[in-house]
């Protein structure tokens, strides 16, 4: 057989090398297109489900919310109160929520300089008198610009924030807000730590450390203390929420609630249209434990609060709630005021539970670990807990349903949820603003009826606090260096740690 030519056979070899190349062409193609199909497409395909699924369920729960609180709102009557200073500026404020159909009522304190986020018609509103207002903006330049209006325009931006309407707004000022609380009573008020101000004559003077008795004038110097430090705005809403729970729970239960809306009808400069009827009707027959007061949820940088709409509107969804469920027939009031259904419920010493300091209190989980451990606890961890800001109610959380119910002997106001545990412990506590009073399950304040009470505690206090104060303020100082992690202040309400 004749060979091919030399041609014919690197055309053929040539050919060959085409073909090899066009086949590794075609499976690199392939290869890459189904690589990149399984890389993005696939991944990308699992990313736009989970994503649509995820705003599906958020759309869901949103508009379930919407559906829950347009329904409960209807049972609602929602004002804003203020409190006036000297210089009209700083506005001591809260949302009063009553739901007309139960009889609850809660308080919602609002911190002082906030800023907030709005949008609309409210914003373009607002940017006719504050050209370059963006849609975040502080109260406190809307006060200063509107001037009298200012109350309107206010009621407006927390309507937006809370997602409720609000019916209408009361102020009063600095004096008659005084004279409003002396007639609610005088209560016995726990300091914590010696609390030192100048009066309007610019004397100073002081609050012992310990129980002392506290009427209006006092009270005030409570609610607008500012010492100047990191802390201050959240030292003065804890104080303001511990003095007015006590304050309250007195007025309510002596039946002086309507005649306290009484006073505030006639004194109060309030909105136009404002009906005071079904206020004195609730009032008139409301109970302590039908009374709740909280503080309203905040980032705090240098003294600046800002609000969240999304949590604000959740924990007014959840009070609305709360309060619709609020049964004035049952027997509310009976957690923590018999020794007896503690010592039948099982005990939790046998086992480990976490302490979380969800308050606003330098060292509370310590001061609460040493004091469970006398009492024969089990503590394996105590830490911060920040992720929802601070919390008016403790919360405990137990890995087994009927776990924890000895520990509302300290923790009398606590909310008992069953959940998972993943770090370790068996019962978690989330320690809130109501137990900043270490060791009492009356937290820190009681009825102050008794003249003779009153005096004979006050020599105790004089004698013993006077003795003390050098050493307590020594052992604070420890107590900072060792377990704070507060050196140059954290931005979400100065948590202090309580980590080791």
């Amino acid at each position: 057989m004749e060979k091919p030519s030399i041609i014919k056979r690197i055309l053929s070899f040539l050919l060959r090398i085409v073909v090899v190349l066009a086949l590794m062409v075609l499976v690199a193609v392939g290869s890459f297109e189904g690589v990149t199909y399984y890389l993005t497409g696939s991944f990308y395909d699992i990313r736009k489900a989970g994503k649509n699924q995820t705003a599906k369920t958020a759309k869901d729960q949103t508009a379930d919310t919407e559906v829950d609180a347009e329904t409960l709102s209807k049972s609602m009557k929602n004002t804003l109160f203020f409190v006036e200073s000297s210089d009209n500026l700083n506005r001591y404020s809260g949302l009063i929520m009553m739901n007309k159909d139960t009889g609850a009522v809660d308080v919602l304190l609002i911190p002082l300089h906030v800023q907030v986020t709005v949008g609309g018609k409210l914003l373009t509103e607002i940017q006719q008198r504050i050209p370059n207002a963006g849609s975040t903006l502080q109260l406190d330049d809307i006060a200063r610009v509107y001037g009298e209006e200012k109350y309107r325009i206010i009621v407006d931006v927390f309507s937006q924030i809370f997602g409720v309407d609000i019916a209408g707004y009361d102020v009063m000022s600095q004096k008659q807000f005084e004279d409003l609380l002396d007639k609610g009573g005088s209560i016995s008020y726990n300091f914590t730590d010696l609390l030192s101000y100048r009066d309007s004559s610019g004397k100073l003077n002081y609050f012992q450390a310990g129980e002392q008795r506290v009427d209006g004038p006092d009270a005030m110097i409570l609610m607008t203390h500012l010492d100047g430090t990191a802390k201050q705005e959240s030292d003065r809403l804890e104080r303001s929420n511990t003095y007015l729970e006590a304050w309250l729970d007195k007025a309510v239960d002596s039946g002086k609630g309507s005649d306290l809306v009484g006073e505030v009808q006639t004194n109060a400069s309030s909105s136009q249209g404002r009906d005071f009827t079904e206020e004195k009707e609730v009032w008139g027959k409301l109970r302590s434990d039908a009374v709740t007061v909280r503080i309203l949820q905040g980032a705090e940088n240098q003294g600046l609060f800002n609000i969240d709409s999304q949590k604000a509107k959740l924990q007014v969804s959840t009070l609305i709630k709360q309060s619709a469920e609020y049964d004035s027939s049952g027997e509310q009031d009976t957690v923590g005021t018999l020794d007896d259904d503690y010592e039948t419920a099982a005990s939790s010493k046998e086992y480990f539970i976490e302490l979380y300091n969800a308050a606003f209190r330098q060292g509370l989980a310590s001061e609460w670990q040493t004091y469970l451990e006398e009492e024969g606890y089990n503590i394996s961890l105590i830490d911060n807990y920040q992720e929802e800001g601070p919390l008016s109610t403790t919360r405990i959380v137990v890995s087994q349903e009927g776990m924890g119910q000895d520990l509302l002997k300290y923790f009398p106001g606590a909310d008992i949820e069953t959940g998972e545990i993943e770090t370790g412990g068996d019962i978690q506590v989330y320690i809130g603003t109501d137990s900043t009073s270490v060791g009492t399950s009356d937290q820190s304040y009681e009825s102050y009826d008794s003249e003779e009470d009153t005096e004979s505690e006050e020599e105790d206090t004089e004698s013993s606090t006077e003795s003390e104060t050098d050493e307590e303020e020594e052992n604070d100082k420890e107590d900072e260096d060792k377990e704070s992690g507060n050196s140059g202040g954290t931005n979400y309400y100065n948590f202090a740690t309580d980590s080791e």
